[in-house]
């Protein structure tokens, strides 16, 4: 068991350890969180942006609906710089080594709960609070509409390409497309969104 004093000296070396590691790579999470931050940004634009397009939201609610964009993707990015600090510190020197090497910057992993923006309570409360159920209905029944189509476009991309090797008859092709739609809607989402009009 170790004695105040020596505990404090533990202590005092640990700390002096983390600020150091801070210190050394302040500039390397300031360009990583600067990356995440765009990424984080870009996904609570098309949050905001559909609701915009689809609903008939009037100024004030806008505008309160954007402050709490804007606080929900902050505070997102503030609990990732956070995260990453903490990942960084419980390092070794060869993990953190390999990390930085390349020129490579810390990622968005998009399956930790911390990072989903739109989950955020500030963005989820506006959500409840400003828009009337019918209005929420009605702006994912109309996300639903315009994810569909996609999906069907995508297949109908697949099911040309591979016609022009395999040489469908009419009726295969139609019949292909009618079960090919279905499973695009499976997709990722990046595979519907475009960059024009906040993927809408």
């Amino acid at each position: 068991v170790l004695s105040a004093e020596q505990l404090a000296t533990v202590e005092a070396v640990e700390k002096e350890r983390r600020d150091k590691l801070t210190k050394e790579f302040k500039d390397y999470l300031d360009a990583s969180e600067d990356q995440v931050g765009q990424t984080i940004d870009m996904t609570m634009d098309k949050q905001l942006q559909s609701i915009l397009l689809y609903g008939t939201i009037d100024e004030e609610r806008a505008k309160k609906l954007k402050e709490a964009s804007a606080t929900a993707a902050k505070e997102t990015i503030k609990g990732w710089r956070s995260r990453a600090e903490k990942k960084i510190l419980a390092m070794d020197a060869a993990s953190r080594d390999q990390l930085t090497q390349n020129n490579g910057m810390m990622g968005l992993d998009p399956d930790e709960a911390g990072n989903k923006p739109e989950n955020h309570p500030a963005w989820k409360e506006a959500m409840a609070t400003l828009l009337k159920d019918d209005e929420r209905k009605a702006i994912e029944g109309r996300r639903d509409e315009v994810k569909k189509r996609r999906a069907n476009a995508l297949a109908m991309m697949i099911v040309g390409d591979a016609d022009r090797y395999l040489g469908f008859s009419e009726d295969q092709r139609k019949k292909i497309l009618e079960f090919g739609a279905e499973p695009m809607l499976k997709l990722p989402i990046y595979y519907f969104e475009s960059p024009d009009n906040g993927g809408f």
